[in-house]
Protein backbone atom coordinates (compact mmCIF):
# COMPACT_ATOMS: atom_id res chain seq x y z
CA UNK A 1 0.00 0.00 0.00
CA UNK A 2 1.44 3.09 -0.79
CA UNK A 3 0.06 6.56 -0.58
CA UNK A 4 0.00 9.40 -3.70
CA UNK A 5 -0.80 12.88 -4.00
CA UNK A 6 -0.22 14.99 -8.15
CA UNK A 7 0.28 11.17 -8.84
CA UNK A 8 3.46 11.71 -6.57
CA UNK A 9 4.14 9.12 -3.84
CA UNK A 10 3.84 10.65 -0.18
CA UNK A 11 4.95 9.57 2.95
CA UNK A 12 3.77 10.42 6.66
CA UNK A 13 5.19 13.82 8.20
CA UNK A 14 6.16 16.82 5.31
CA UNK A 15 5.76 16.30 2.11
CA UNK A 16 7.25 19.10 -0.64
CA UNK A 17 5.40 18.93 -4.06
CA UNK A 18 6.47 20.83 -7.22
CA UNK A 19 3.83 21.49 -9.41
CA UNK A 20 3.15 23.90 -12.69
CA UNK A 21 -0.62 23.64 -11.79
CA UNK A 22 -2.11 25.03 -8.43
CA UNK A 23 -5.17 22.80 -8.02
CA UNK A 24 -7.46 24.57 -5.21
CA UNK A 25 -7.82 20.80 -2.97
CA UNK A 26 -4.91 17.81 -3.10
CA UNK A 27 -6.75 14.28 -3.42
CA UNK A 28 -5.23 11.95 -1.53
CA UNK A 29 -5.08 8.45 -2.48
CA UNK A 30 -4.46 5.28 -1.52
CA UNK A 31 -3.15 2.45 -3.58
CA UNK A 32 -2.99 -1.30 -3.39
CA UNK A 33 0.58 -2.13 -4.89
CA UNK A 34 -0.43 -5.72 -5.42
CA UNK A 35 -3.64 -5.64 -7.49
CA UNK A 36 -3.65 -1.67 -8.25
CA UNK A 37 -6.82 -0.48 -6.88
CA UNK A 38 -7.06 2.91 -5.99
CA UNK A 39 -9.20 4.86 -3.29
CA UNK A 40 -9.64 8.37 -1.86
CA UNK A 41 -9.03 8.88 1.19
CA UNK A 42 -9.73 12.72 1.30
CA UNK A 43 -9.79 16.09 -0.03
CA UNK A 44 -7.34 18.60 1.68
CA UNK A 45 -7.67 22.30 1.37
CA UNK A 46 -4.65 23.53 0.59
CA UNK A 47 -2.49 27.05 1.25
CA UNK A 48 -1.20 28.87 -1.78
CA UNK A 49 1.74 30.59 -1.37
CA UNK A 50 3.10 32.30 -4.34
CA UNK A 51 7.12 32.05 -5.40
CA UNK A 52 8.66 34.81 -7.29
CA UNK A 53 11.74 33.83 -9.31
CA UNK A 54 15.15 34.52 -7.66
CA UNK A 55 16.34 38.39 -8.74
CA UNK A 56 19.97 38.22 -9.73
CA UNK A 57 22.31 41.16 -11.37
CA UNK A 58 24.67 40.12 -14.28
CA UNK A 59 27.11 42.94 -15.78
CA UNK A 60 30.25 42.93 -17.73
CA UNK A 61 32.95 45.11 -17.38
CA UNK A 62 35.87 45.33 -19.97
CA UNK A 63 39.22 46.51 -19.67
CA UNK A 64 42.63 46.11 -21.94
CA UNK A 65 43.74 43.11 -21.23
CA UNK A 66 40.58 41.47 -19.20
CA UNK A 67 36.86 41.45 -18.19
CA UNK A 68 35.10 41.03 -14.82
CA UNK A 69 32.02 39.58 -14.43
CA UNK A 70 30.01 40.51 -11.89
CA UNK A 71 27.21 38.15 -10.28
CA UNK A 72 24.96 38.94 -7.71
CA UNK A 73 22.23 36.50 -6.60
CA UNK A 74 19.83 38.87 -4.24
CA UNK A 75 17.05 36.20 -2.99
CA UNK A 76 18.14 32.63 -4.05
CA UNK A 77 21.11 30.16 -3.78
CA UNK A 78 23.68 29.77 -6.42
CA UNK A 79 23.56 25.80 -7.60
CA UNK A 80 26.35 26.10 -10.63
CA UNK A 81 27.33 29.63 -12.75
CA UNK A 82 29.13 28.76 -15.56
CA UNK A 83 30.70 30.73 -18.77
CA UNK A 84 30.51 29.22 -21.82
CA UNK A 85 33.13 30.13 -24.17
CA UNK A 86 33.77 28.57 -27.57
CA UNK A 87 37.44 27.22 -26.40
CA UNK A 88 36.80 26.52 -22.09
CA UNK A 89 34.16 26.89 -19.39
CA UNK A 90 35.20 28.49 -16.95
CA UNK A 91 32.88 28.53 -13.45
CA UNK A 92 31.77 31.49 -11.60
CA UNK A 93 31.22 32.69 -8.23
CA UNK A 94 28.79 35.13 -6.28
CA UNK A 95 30.67 38.54 -6.83
CA UNK A 96 33.86 39.76 -9.11
CA UNK A 97 34.52 37.45 -11.62
CA UNK A 98 37.92 37.85 -14.01
CA UNK A 99 38.02 36.71 -17.64
CA UNK A 100 40.80 36.03 -19.56
CA UNK A 101 40.99 34.17 -23.36
CA UNK A 102 37.84 33.93 -23.65
CA UNK A 103 36.61 33.15 -27.51
CA UNK A 104 33.06 34.23 -28.52
CA UNK A 105 30.49 33.53 -28.97
CA UNK A 106 30.26 33.04 -25.07
CA UNK A 107 26.99 32.98 -22.55
CA UNK A 108 26.65 32.91 -19.40
CA UNK A 109 24.48 29.44 -17.54
CA UNK A 110 22.97 30.16 -14.28
CA UNK A 111 21.05 27.51 -12.08
CA UNK A 112 19.55 29.28 -9.42
CA UNK A 113 16.99 27.17 -6.21
CA UNK A 114 14.52 29.64 -4.61
CA UNK A 115 12.36 27.73 -1.78
CA UNK A 116 12.70 23.88 -3.27
CA UNK A 117 12.32 25.75 -6.88
CA UNK A 118 15.26 25.37 -9.51
CA UNK A 119 15.70 28.02 -11.97
CA UNK A 120 17.80 28.16 -14.84
CA UNK A 121 18.64 30.91 -16.98
CA UNK A 122 21.23 31.68 -20.10
CA UNK A 123 22.59 35.09 -21.00
CA UNK A 124 24.91 35.91 -24.08
CA UNK A 125 28.01 38.12 -23.36
CA UNK A 126 27.29 41.22 -25.40
CA UNK A 127 30.03 42.65 -27.36
CA UNK A 128 29.42 47.10 -28.36
CA UNK A 129 30.19 47.91 -31.46
CA UNK A 130 30.42 43.95 -32.81
CA UNK A 131 29.13 45.43 -36.47
CA UNK A 132 31.90 48.05 -36.63
CA UNK A 133 34.20 45.47 -35.70
CA UNK A 134 33.21 43.26 -38.35
CA UNK A 135 33.36 45.83 -40.74
CA UNK A 136 36.94 47.05 -40.40
CA UNK A 137 38.49 43.17 -40.30
CA UNK A 138 39.46 43.03 -43.95
CA UNK A 139 41.74 39.14 -43.24
CA UNK A 140 42.24 36.78 -40.96
CA UNK A 141 42.53 37.95 -37.68
CA UNK A 142 41.83 38.03 -33.87
CA UNK A 143 39.79 40.98 -32.29
CA UNK A 144 40.41 41.48 -28.13
CA UNK A 145 37.54 42.87 -26.34
CA UNK A 146 38.73 42.60 -22.83
CA UNK A 147 39.09 39.59 -21.35
CA UNK A 148 37.12 38.15 -24.96
CA UNK A 149 38.61 37.25 -28.31
CA UNK A 150 36.55 37.53 -31.30
CA UNK A 151 38.16 35.51 -34.33
CA UNK A 152 36.87 36.85 -37.76
CA UNK A 153 37.67 34.90 -40.36
CA UNK A 154 36.03 36.11 -44.04
CA UNK A 155 35.34 33.41 -46.08
CA UNK A 156 36.24 33.91 -49.89
CA UNK A 157 33.72 32.96 -51.91
CA UNK A 158 34.56 31.69 -55.13
CA UNK A 159 34.01 33.59 -58.74
CA UNK A 160 30.61 31.52 -59.90
CA UNK A 161 30.28 31.73 -63.56
CA UNK A 162 26.54 33.05 -64.11
CA UNK A 163 26.13 31.57 -67.37
CA UNK A 164 27.10 28.05 -68.61
CA UNK A 165 27.01 25.35 -71.69
CA UNK A 166 27.01 28.31 -74.12
CA UNK A 167 25.68 26.94 -78.17
CA UNK A 168 24.84 28.80 -80.91
CA UNK A 169 22.78 27.56 -83.58
CA UNK A 170 22.48 28.95 -86.99
CA UNK A 171 19.37 29.11 -88.77
CA UNK A 172 17.70 31.97 -90.69
CA UNK A 173 19.47 33.92 -87.54
CA UNK A 174 21.76 33.34 -85.29
CA UNK A 175 20.35 32.15 -82.09
CA UNK A 176 22.76 32.16 -78.89
CA UNK A 177 21.95 29.35 -75.87
CA UNK A 178 22.89 29.34 -72.57
CA UNK A 179 21.66 28.58 -69.07
CA UNK A 180 22.28 31.06 -66.64
CA UNK A 181 21.84 30.67 -62.47
CA UNK A 182 20.94 33.89 -61.53
CA UNK A 183 18.35 36.46 -63.02
CA UNK A 184 20.01 40.09 -64.85
CA UNK A 185 20.23 41.27 -68.36
CA UNK A 186 22.44 40.49 -71.04
CA UNK A 187 24.17 42.16 -73.80
CA UNK A 188 24.76 40.59 -77.19
CA UNK A 189 27.34 42.25 -79.35
CA UNK A 190 28.94 41.93 -82.60
CA UNK A 191 30.69 43.22 -84.85
CA UNK A 192 27.66 45.28 -85.96
CA UNK A 193 25.77 45.62 -83.44
CA UNK A 194 24.54 45.30 -79.56
CA UNK A 195 21.45 43.90 -78.16
CA UNK A 196 20.28 43.89 -74.84
CA UNK A 197 17.92 40.84 -72.87
CA UNK A 198 16.63 40.22 -69.90
CA UNK A 199 18.26 36.69 -68.27
CA UNK A 200 16.12 34.46 -66.02
CA UNK A 201 17.42 31.84 -64.26
CA UNK A 202 17.61 28.68 -66.08
CA UNK A 203 17.36 27.91 -70.25
CA UNK A 204 17.58 31.07 -72.15
CA UNK A 205 18.04 32.09 -75.89
CA UNK A 206 19.04 35.24 -77.47
CA UNK A 207 19.20 36.25 -81.26
CA UNK A 208 22.06 37.86 -82.46
CA UNK A 209 23.10 39.38 -86.16
CA UNK A 210 25.35 37.51 -87.90
CA UNK A 211 29.13 37.50 -87.29
CA UNK A 212 32.05 35.40 -86.22
CA UNK A 213 32.86 36.68 -83.14
CA UNK A 214 30.04 37.89 -80.14
CA UNK A 215 30.93 38.90 -76.47
CA UNK A 216 27.77 38.37 -74.14
CA UNK A 217 28.21 41.04 -71.33
CA UNK A 218 26.30 39.47 -68.37
CA UNK A 219 25.01 42.37 -65.98
CA UNK A 220 23.62 40.77 -62.52
CA UNK A 221 23.42 44.73 -60.89
CA UNK A 222 26.41 44.28 -58.63
CA UNK A 223 29.14 42.98 -61.08
CA UNK A 224 29.54 42.33 -64.99
CA UNK A 225 30.86 39.07 -66.76
CA UNK A 226 32.06 39.17 -70.11
CA UNK A 227 32.11 35.76 -72.83
CA UNK A 228 33.48 35.90 -75.74
CA UNK A 229 32.26 33.32 -78.58
CA UNK A 230 34.44 32.40 -81.26
CA UNK A 231 32.12 30.94 -84.23
CA UNK A 232 34.16 28.03 -85.85
CA UNK A 233 34.95 27.73 -89.31
CA UNK A 234 31.98 25.47 -90.60
CA UNK A 235 29.74 27.68 -88.42
CA UNK A 236 30.67 30.74 -90.48
CA UNK A 237 30.36 28.93 -93.50
CA UNK A 238 26.65 28.41 -92.26
CA UNK A 239 26.25 31.74 -91.28
CA UNK A 240 27.66 32.47 -94.90
CA UNK A 241 25.32 30.12 -96.63
CA UNK A 242 22.30 31.38 -94.49
CA UNK A 243 23.22 35.13 -95.09
CA UNK A 244 22.91 34.42 -98.42
CA UNK A 245 19.97 32.80 -98.64
CA UNK A 246 18.49 35.44 -97.34
CA UNK A 247 19.59 37.71 -99.46
CA UNK A 248 18.14 35.87 -102.07
CA UNK A 249 14.68 35.72 -100.24
CA UNK A 250 14.75 39.31 -99.57
CA UNK A 251 15.35 40.10 -103.65
CA UNK A 252 12.46 37.39 -104.79
CA UNK A 253 9.97 39.21 -102.55
CA UNK A 254 10.90 42.34 -104.21
CA UNK A 255 10.39 41.26 -107.20
CA UNK A 256 14.15 41.22 -108.82
CA UNK A 257 15.45 38.30 -111.39
CA UNK A 258 19.08 36.87 -109.54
Amino acid sequence: MRLEVLSREITTGINILCSDSSPDKLVIEAIDTIIGDRVQLSKVIIEKNYVPPPKYTVNVKHSKDHSIIDLNIEDGELIKATLKCRNIEIELKQGSNIVKNCVLPASIHLTLKKQGFIYSYKRDIVVPGLLDIVLRASSVEDVNIGGFKLRITPVAFPELAPISRIKVVVGRGVELVFRSKVAGRVAVVSQSSVRWYQVRPGLNSVLAAFSDTYYLVFDTGYSKYTYKIEIPLHSQLQIAEAQAKALLRELKIRGLKV
